[in-house]
């Protein structure tokens, strides 16, 4: 009778034990799959961060390229301007000339008429 009395005991302290473990092998087994999911959260983030990284560096790269364009754009426009200018600078002296050239003929050609 004693034996079968702490067999039953040890019986229930064996089922007691099991019932913690199961309990904790559940616990745990939760936060498994709670990292997990985490896990694969940050993996999904850390993917979409990379595309737009990838997306940022192709634009930043376009931009470099249009700020290059519109760079030598305005250095072509600044020389063209600048030729224009002298060109029109030239013109204008040129013209100048021309018109004092022409108003002094004009003056030596009525010059004997004034003496």
């Amino acid at each position: 009778m004693k034996l079968t009395k702490q067999n039953q005991e040890y019986e229930n302290e064996i089922i007691k034990i099991k019932s913690n473990l199961e309990q904790v092998i559940n616990k745990r087994t939760k936060e498994l799959e709670e990292c997990q999911l985490t896990n694969k959260q940050i993996e999904l983030k850390l993917t979409n961060e990379c595309k737009m990284k990838g997306n940022l560096e192709k634009q930043l790269v376009k931009l470099s390229n249009e700020m290059e364009r519109m760079r030598n754009d305005y250095e072509n426009l600044s020389k063209q301007a600048k030729e224009s200018f002298f060109f029109l600078f030239v013109f204008i002296l040129f013209y100048t000339y021309m018109k004092i050239d022409s108003h002094y003929n004009y003056l030596i050609s009525i010059s004997p008429i004034l003496y």
